[in-house]
């Protein structure tokens, strides 16, 4: 292999992490050279278990030199102590304060306890009312837990006193933790028994060198190998009661236990195919199954022949695990029952067999059926529960359901919108904190037609909302029915018609106000027929149709303004309009905004057609340069004074006898309270002043 090759570059990189994390390069993870990759899987296990357990850093590494006393070889004992005592950094961690050489040598000389002070150490774990922090090194606490977790190392099965007394003083969490550290430490101690040829690296070497009783503890080896040989003689004498045990009852038993539970036990020959058959196939299918290898097959469904030959194949090749389930068809009733079959290859004596069981699992398979339908019809339901309360939810009309008794039991987003109440306002409340005082006797009427099981449909009433405010609701109640189809309340849809309420008062007053204002027009327009003069029949004619002009564009205003009135500035402007000039008005205007009244702005636009009709004929609208000024504004008396001022007109003589549309203006003003008009004509033009009531 050459620099460039990726296998090193790996390596490299993997060493590189290691001594990263650990401030050396322990050689413990330079084995197995010979099974590329496996030892970076070790090492995530120790990273996993060890440096990023996130168990205090101090109290690993002691734990970790303290179990490998128990190690017949001396690496690990060795290497951790080292980074115990900063030769490295204690459990991967560089922040973690290194022990003394004075320190690890009472750790490592700290007995195992006896039976009665082993008792002690469980009554004190077993005395924690609450999960304790991992104690401080050197303590008592520590100590304690340091010696139930050697029991637990070197008897994890046996001695559940231990376990218990760890769990119940450091809690499930830590517990757990502290079971995967031992996992490791386990698996590095049998690593390092496996591969005696680790060397102790030379840093440690120098230390033992130096410290000679240190020394002398580390590579003793005697505690190790009578812990370890009493515990194999424990296991070995408990596991050979154990098979025996087993066997004798397996003997007593098996037969039996095979019938009972409708199964069979079989072992196949690689070679031969033949089958030998313990129990009776007839016990769990009604039926001999043949021990030849083209007979056995005869029983098996049509449909499903093809794939368990193949997949016998596959077994038998060992490609794939036996592990097969198929139908059979009984020959004599024609009943199809599902059969599992379930074993493994084994070599001895230079033979392969397949052994294993077969069991009918119809039941089972039944059950699975039923269970898949049941499981989908109620996925449906659930999705449809789902499609319906979330148009219930987000409905933009309160949905609320309610007991016999009218207390709240679900309130939607719309219920929330409507009346002002959080679902958690509400829910549990009584349905009267929505009725107004004065229709409490709606609810006891409801409640009552609820009960006979009607539907009331399109109820239009009032309800109040939370800020104590009115509305007006439409109702559609409807009984509900309980999983036992009794009665057990009501479900409630109210939609908001305020606003279909207000429009049709709305309509309503518009209707009269309609009617009213159509007779003041005819009234209005009668008045100017009757008043109405001219010299011929089509001066007449020309006069009462600008003066109706007017009273139409004064409606169109009101139409602008949905009926409420007229705008002062846009009724002037209006009528002047036909006087611009070069798109420049020929009169000024200026005044705040005032809207008048439907009737007040009929009389006005009037005034103002009469006023702009003399000045044309007349006045200052009658040459070129002429100009009006008209402008309004408040009075000291509340009355609104408009002023109509022209100039640059032709000279202006007072008239001698008061014209017909001085006349018109007069009645139509003055027949408003407060209404008045006064006109001035001098040399320069005429001034009219328009009292109006505001």
């Amino acid at each position: 292999m050459t620099p460039d090759d990726p296998i090193i570059g790996v390596k490299a990189a993997f060493e590189r992490e290691v001594s990263r994390r650990f401030g050396v390069m322990p050689n413990f993870f330079c084995s197995a050279s010979a099974a590329p990759g496996l030892i970076e899987e070790l090492w995530a296990f120790a990273k996993s278990a060890f440096l990023d357990n996130p168990l205090p850093s101090l109290f690993k590494e002691r734990l970790f030199v303290h179990l490998s006393r128990f190690c017949e070889v001396r690496y690990c004992i060795i290497r951790h102590v080292g980074f115990l005592i900063g030769k490295g950094w204690p459990a991967g961690d560089p922040k973690a304060r290194p022990q003394t050489i004075q320190q690890v040598i009472t750790l490592l000389q700290r007995p195992l306890p006896d039976a009665k002070a082993l008792a002690g150490v469980f009554d004190r774990l077993e005395s924690h009312e609450q999960p304790m922090d991992i104690p401080v090194a050197g303590t008592q606490a520590e100590h304690d837990l340091f010696d139930a977790l050697t029991v637990m190392f070197l008897e994890p099965v046996r001695w559940e006193r231990a376990r218990e007394g760890v769990r119940r003083a450091v809690g499930d969490g830590r517990f757990e933790l502290l079971t995967a550290f031992l996992a490791f430490v386990r698996t590095a101690h049998f690593w390092t028994e496996t591969h005696p040829e680790l060397a102790i690296e030379p840093d440690m070497l120098s230390v033992l060198e130096k410290h000679e009783m240190l020394a002398r503890l580390l590579l003793d080896r005697s505690e190790a190998e009578r812990v370890k040989a009493g515990e194999a003689l424990r296991q070995t004498l408990a596991k050979l009661e154990d098979v025996e045990a087993s066997l004798r009852l397996s003997r007593e038993t098996l037969k039996v236990a095979m019938q009972s539970a409708g199964l069979f036990a079989w072992e196949i020959d690689r070679a031969t195919r033949y089958m030998k058959i313990t129990g009776d196939p007839r016990s769990a299918f009604g039926f001999d199954v043949s021990p030849d290898d083209q007979e056995r097959f005869v029983h098996v469904h049509p449909e499903d022949l093809p794939y368990v030959k193949d997949a016998c194949e596959a077994i038998f090749a060992g490609k794939t695990p036996c592990d097969l389930e198929h139908r059979v068809v009984n020959p004599t009733t024609g009943e199809v029952m599902w059969a599992h079959w379930t074993g493994r290859l084994v070599t001895e004596t230079g033979r392969t067999k397949l052994v294993g069981i077969t069991r009918n699992i119809t039941s089972r398979k039944n059950a699975d059926l039923q269970r898949n339908e049941v499981e989908t019809a109620l996925r449906e339901s659930k999705e449809q529960f789902r499609w319906l309360a979330s148009i219930v939810e987000f409905s933009d009309d309160a949905i609320v359901s309610k007991n016999l008794d009218g207390i709240i039991t679900s309130w939607n987003k719309g219920a929330e919108r409507l009346f002002g109440y959080l679902a958690e306002e509400a829910v549990g409340k009584s349905v009267t904190i929505l009725i107004p005082p004065e229709r409490l006797g709606e609810e006891t009427e409801i409640l009552e037609r609820i009960r006979r099981g009607d539907r009331i449909e399109h109820y239009e009433t009032v309800r109040r909302r939370k800020d104590g405010g009115l509305i007006d609701v439409s109702l559609t109640i409807s009984p509900m029915e309980g999983a036992e189809g009794k009665l057990v309340g009501a479900s409630k849809i109210a939609r908001d018609i305020t606003e279909r309420k207000r429009s049709e008062a709305q309509i309503s007053v518009l209707a009269r106000e309609a009617e009213h204002r159509a007779k003041n027009l005819l009234a209005n327009v009668g008045a100017m027929v009757q008043l109405s003069q001219a010299d011929t029949p089509d001066g007449l004619k020309k006069a009462i149709a600008g003066r109706i002009a007017a009273l139409a564009s004064v409606h169109s205003l009101f139409a602008q303004s949905r009926g409420t009135g007229a705008e002062l500035g846009s009724l002037v402007m209006q009528e002047l309009a036909p006087y611009s000039r070069d798109d420049r008005m020929r009169a000024q205007i200026d005044g705040p905004t005032v809207v008048l009244k439907p009737d007040l702005a009929q009389a006005i636009g009037v005034a103002v057609h009469e006023l702009a009709t003399n000045a044309a004929k007349y006045g200052a609208l009658s040459v070129p340069d002429g100009q009006v000024r008209v402008e309004w504004s408040p009075a000291a008396d509340g009355r609104v004074v408009l002023r109509w001022t022209e100039a640059g007109g032709p000279p202006v003589n007072p008239p001698t006898r008061k014209g017909f549309g001085t006349h018109v203006m007069e009645v139509m003003i003055r027949s408003h309270q407060r209404g008045d008009v006064h006109l001035d004509w001098h040399a320069e033009g005429l001034v009219c002043e328009i009292a109006l009531p505001a």
